[in-house]
């Protein structure tokens, strides 16, 4: 979104929103994310909105939900109702309405022209397709880790810029599915602090964000790898081992579509 559309775009949890982070300009874009449409907190911050001012947008997998009385606006991003417990599939789709809206925007605004736009509709396309790709060498990269996956105790998660929120919804997966403790961390965070209780039982992810964070994250990939022998990354790095790492085996457009793509990942290993 910071890319196509060239401005800043910041994620705030609704009660940070509605505590203390609510000073918008008068041209500021704001909206609320509720994927069943009745999160209490999500409706204060519809609340929050419309007292300071703004336009109440709420985007929604259920149009028919409480968020109806609240927002002056309701917008369906099209996740529709997860039976499932464990719901999996909200933050990918959300992803990817955030995605097409970005590129919409930025097209409309002619920042991008028709070719750039035609490429990344071209690669999201192609998506689906992928996915059982990456499906198949998730599968793989389970049965050369299976006791090891099947073992875990403390798990860390980490990466930069799109890998890392890839990493926060890795972890949340893992301490919701697993039930043991897991943490997610900016590649660069991890490293003043958290690594300092590393033992060779813990297990750590490292996301490749394929683009400028990529070769910091394989360094400190290879120096969590000399304390433990539990540590993993998906990447194409030759640095990292085949039994360690969980490729991505096709060529990328846009990098920054590998959220559509991780999410997945992520949630089938822990899966």
């Amino acid at each position: 979104m910071m890319k196509y559309l060239q401005c800043d775009v910041k994620v705030v949890p609704p009660n940070t929103f509605i505590y203390n982070e609510h000073y918008l300009h008068s041209n500021d874009l704001a909206f609320v994310v509720s994927q069943s449409g009745c999160s209490t907190n999500s409706i204060d911050a519809l609340k929050k909105l419309k007292e300071l001012g703004y336009q109440a947008i709420g985007l929604t997998g259920n149009v028919q939900s409480d968020f109806k009385d609240y927002a002056d606006l309701v917008i369906d991003y099209g996740v529709g109702e997860e039976t499932v417990g464990y719901v999996t599939k909200g933050v990918a789709t959300l992803a990817q309405f955030l995605i097409l809206f970005a590129l919409e925007a930025s097209f409309q605004s002619n920042i991008i022209n028709h070719t750039t736009y035609n490429n990344i509709i071209d690669e999201l396309t192609q998506i689906p397709g992928r996915h059982e790709v990456i499906q198949k060498e998730t599968w793989d990269f389970y049965q050369r880790n299976k006791r090891e996956l099947t073992a875990m105790s403390v798990s860390y998660t980490c990466g930069f810029m799109q890998g890392y929120g890839v990493a926060c919804e890795g972890a949340l997966k893992i301490g919701e599915t697993i039930q043991i403790p897991s943490f997610a961390y900016e590649a660069e965070e991890f490293i003043h602090g958290p690594n300092l209780q590393l033992t060779p039982n813990y297990t750590l992810f490292f996301i490749d964000d394929f683009l400028v964070g990529s070769d910091r994250l394989i360094q400190i990939y290879q120096a969590a790898h000399s304390v433990s022998d539990r540590v993993y990354a998906i990447t194409n790095s030759k640095v990292v081992d085949d039994k360690h790492a969980l490729r991505v085996p096709f060529d990328m457009y846009e990098p920054l579509l590998l959220p559509l793509l991780k999410f997945r990942t992520s949630i089938s290993i822990i899966n």
